[in-house]
């Protein structure tokens, strides 16, 4: 195990980030759902496409208003693995979909405000919905020798 004490400043020189700051081209991409978070001031899926972690904001409601974001909702409800009702939770659809992976359609935009003001960003395009990406699976019969 390091501590502190086995640290030097000449380290540095080696050491790395941790964080994605990769804007992907608009476009369409097969993503893998890792996760979902939720926290006070802010919501968002993780997920992995080209073998890197992305993590893109959400907020469930339409900008300066209380009316729930419907591009949104019907964006996560086709995530559902699980049969679905009026009655179904999207915590139950959100869980469902970990580990599956979706064409998604990503898009760019310019960042007004914040830490990324000015710089080209991404996002999911939560007008198109996800389609769940399957995998076929050919079975061969193999006559083994013994």
């Amino acid at each position: 195990m390091v501590s502190l004490n086995d640290i030097l400043v000449s380290d540095i020189a080696n050491a790395k980030t941790g964080i994605n700051d990769e804007v992907l081209p608009a476009g369409t991409y097969v993503a893998k759902v890792l996760s979902f978070t939720e926290e006070e001031h802010y919501n968002y899926i993780a997920l992995e496409i080209n073998k890197k972690r992305f993590n893109f904001f959400y907020n469930y409601y339409l900008r300066d208003t209380t009316d729930l974001d419907a591009n949104l909702l019907n964006w996560l409800k086709a995530l559902a693995t699980i049969p679905v009702n009026e009655k179904t939770n999207f915590l139950d659809i959100t869980n469902s979909a970990i580990g599956s992976s979706y064409r998604i359609e990503i898009y760019n935009y310019t960042s007004k405000s914040g830490k990324n003001a000015g710089k080209e960003q991404h996002a999911i395009n939560f007008r198109t919905l996800p389609i769940l990406e399957t995998v076929e699976i050919e079975e061969e019969e193999l006559e083994l020798p013994f």
